[in-house]
Order: C-alpha cells, then structure tokens, then sequence
C-alpha cells in the first residue's frame, strides 16, 4: 500500500507542475496576443513612405507581403519591372533572390507573420 501511494504522491505532484507549467505558457500566449506581435521596428527605422516607396530596415528584413502591380506608382511599376528583368537575365541575381526570400521567409514565420506571398515569390523564381 506504500508504494502504491508514493506513487500517487508523485503522480499529483507531476500533474500539478505540468497544469502550472501550461498555466503560464498560456499566459505568456494570451499576453502576445492581445499586446500583438513582439516584433517593434525601432524608431529610427521609419514605416514605409507611401510617396516614394522607401521601407525601414526592419520591414525589409520581414518584407512586406507582396507589391500589388496595378496598385503600384510609376517608380514603383518601374522597380518591378527593372527586377523582373534581372531575374531572367542574371542568374547570380536570381540565386541571391532565393536565398533573400527563403530568409524572409524563415523570419517571418519566426514573427507568426503571414509568407504566402514571399512563398509564391519563392516558388516561381
């Protein structure tokens, strides 16, 4: 009957670490979650210019998801089609675009951000 209960003792001991251990985890969650993500770009890395397309250094680590053709400026449209150009003629380019994007990639999953689009990216390239 002892060991049975020694048993015992140790089984609510290690149910009661394990409720306390997911009882902090899920408040470390819910805390991520209603403060949004942690990732915070500094303040001298300025948000993405809508005027001339410029990003800060921490959105261009993250990307930004995609750029809409038929949204884009001219500069922009011109940007676009300038890459595009690259990506069929130099191959170094194209390499160094697969391995920028599989790092995007990798980052923002890593910040439980969205990557369809760069996945897309990647997938074509």
């Amino acid at each position: 009957m002892s060991k049975f209960f020694n048993v015992a003792i140790i089984l609510v001991l290690f149910i009661l670490l394990v409720i306390i251990i997911v009882s902090s985890m899920y408040e470390r969650i819910s805390d991520t979650i209603r403060k949004g993500s942690s990732f915070k770009p500094s303040k001298k890395n300025k948000p993405i210019d809508a005027k001339d397309g410029r990003t800060s250094k921490a959105e261009e680590v993250l990307g930004h998801g995609g750029i809409d053709y038929n949204k884009s400026s001219k500069e922009q449209k011109k940007r676009i089609e300038e890459n595009e150009r690259r990506l069929k003629e130099d191959k170094d380019f194209r390499e160094s675009e697969k391995k920028r994007a599989e790092a995007v990639i990798a980052q923002r999953k890593a910040a439980g951000l969205d990557t369809i689009a760069q996945e897309k990216y990647l997938a074509r390239l």
